[in-house]
């Protein structure tokens, strides 16, 4: 398995001990169509102007007042759905890709996939919620806690989907809004894939986190707009 991230720059991850045990050294990539994402692990690309933001779960009251931000500043984002989420609020799913942005597979219940006794069918379960929903197969797909073993990016890979982590994550559950965007903007540079999770801290602080990007002359997209080399 290949981790496809940065080079020698420093990986911010959630403090979690289960995703720092799964991590692996990182190797630069460049983007556009020639790249090869198959068995791959991707954490950033290479890229000249485009960062890409993620949203992982959960489907709820704060959706729509990110998908607000999102629209005010002309952003795309990808959202990364839990599949039992994506089945009871399909509505929530719809309103994600009929702004524009993509939907991602986060697994059926957000169980860490090596305590998950059939990952296959958590993500084909996710596959068939997505479909039902918005009908779209999902590409990507984040695995819960960010831990994906071998077996488990060649299963999404059998199942069309590249697997997603991410290289700067916003910490919501251990800061505040003001520190988010601190910690999100301090170190951040094109190419990076943004972890942010679909919470009141996140959304106080995406707007001045999507300011920040602007001013840098850069433009929010999604993962598969980053993978695609398309900025």
């Amino acid at each position: 398995m290949t981790v496809l991230g940065g080079s020698g720059r420093r990986v911010r991850l959630l403090a979690s001990c289960a995703i720092l045990a799964a991590l692996v050294p990182a190797v630069a990539l460049g983007t556009g169509s020639d790249a090869n994402y198959e068995g791959a692990v991707v954490e950033r690309v290479e890229s000249d102007r485009q960062v890409a933001l993620t949203f992982d779960e959960p489907f709820g009251t704060e959706t729509r007042p990110i998908l607000r931000i999102l629209d005010r500043a002309g952003a795309e984002s990808t959202f990364f759905g839990v599949g039992r989420e994506l089945r009871a609020h399909p509505e929530l799913a719809q309103a994600v890709v009929g702004r524009g942005h993509e939907i991602g597979n986060h697994s059926w219940n957000h169980r860490e996939m090596a305590k998950t006794p059939r990952p296959g069918r958590s993500m084909r379960r996710t596959q068939r919620a997505a479909i039902a929903a918005v009908g779209i197969t999902p590409s990507l797909f984040r695995p819960p806690l960010g831990t994906a073993g071998e077996d488990v990016v060649r299963t999404a890979n059998r199942q069309g989907m590249t697997v997603v982590k991410w290289s700067v994550a916003a910490t919501e559950w251990f800061l505040g809004p003001d520190q988010i965007v601190e910690h999100v903007t301090r170190d951040l540079e094109p190419g990076d894939i943004v972890m942010f999770h679909q919470v009141p801290h996140a959304r106080d602080a995406l707007p001045r986190i999507l300011a920040y990007i602007e001013d840098q002359g850069w433009e929010a997209t999604t993962v598969s707009g980053l993978l695609a080399g398309d900025g």
